[in-house]
Formats: C-alpha cells, structure tokens, sequence
C-alpha cells in the first residue's frame, strides 16, 4: 500500500493510472500533481466536500472565508422539495474558491461543478461570461457563488 494523504478513491486511482500511462508512452515526464479531489458520502441526502475543509477554514479565519448558503428553502422548486439542501463555500483572501461542502440529494453533480471551478481557479468574470440552463442545480450554484467569487 502506498502511504499518502491522497484519498484512496475509484477517481484517484484513475487519475493515478493515466498518469503511469502517459509516462510510460512518453507524452508525461513531470512529477505527478494531484488537483483538489471531490469527496461524497452515498447517504440520503448526500455529503460532498472538496478542497479546504470548513473546520481547516474556520480554524484559520485569517486565511479563508467561509459563506453558508442554505439553498433548500428559497430554491426549493429547483431542488425537488429539498429545503434543508446548503452550500458551504470557502474562499481564500484573494477571492478564490478553495473549498466547499455541500449536504443535497443533488451533490455529487454539484461538486463536480465545484471541483472544475476550484482547480481552473475560476472568477466571477469566468463563470458570467457562460450561459447555463436554467433554471437547475448548476444554475443555482453559480447564482450563489458569483458575488463571493474574486470578480476578475
């Protein structure tokens, strides 16, 4: 077994395995660089985090923001009936999205979302110059998230 703080996942392993492959084929000669890896715990409803967790943020307030958005009662149509559905983001100094945690029946698509903007260190400026359906989870996330977000 190999001794890391990597989560050992199916999607780690993955990302793992394609790494081996490009550097036997000779198309990767760097080191291995792990993005931010998305976590989801199969309950009803779901458990997601992803990057900075809210207790390491709020353990270092001088660091990271923390905003808890509680997206169930005032989108509750969108979401299914779900009105106990949140959100929590955490952002660094510089306005970035760091981390997040999300408790929806809806999680595993909305971190994923999450993941994306976390590891492209999207901005506000990024995710307006994009249309998305509306009105769906997807939707719901980059309406609560934009004004957080460093804005270019």
């Amino acid at each position: 077994m190999v001794d890391k703080k990597i989560p050992k996942l199916t999607p780690t392993a993955e990302f793992e395995s394609n790494y081996i492959a490009y550097s036997i084929l000779g198309l990767n000669h760097n080191p291995i660089v792990y993005p931010v890896i998305p976590n989801l715990v199969f309950t009803l409803p779901r458990i997601a985090q992803v990057g900075v967790s809210v207790d390491e943020a709020k353990a270092h307030p001088e660091l990271y923001k923390v905003a808890r958005i509680p997206f169930g009662k005032s989108n509750e149509w969108v979401n299914n009936r779900e009105t106990e559905a949140d959100y929590t983001f955490i952002l660094d100094k510089e306005g970035y999205l760091v981390g997040a945690a999300v408790y929806s029946a809806e999680a595993a698509m909305v971190l994923d979302f999450l993941t994306l903007v976390i590891n492209k260190k999207m901005t506000a400026l990024d995710l307006s110059s994009m249309i998305f359906a509306f009105s769906t989870q997807t939707y719901q996330v980059v309406f609560a998230l934009k004004p957080l977000l460093k804005r270019a």
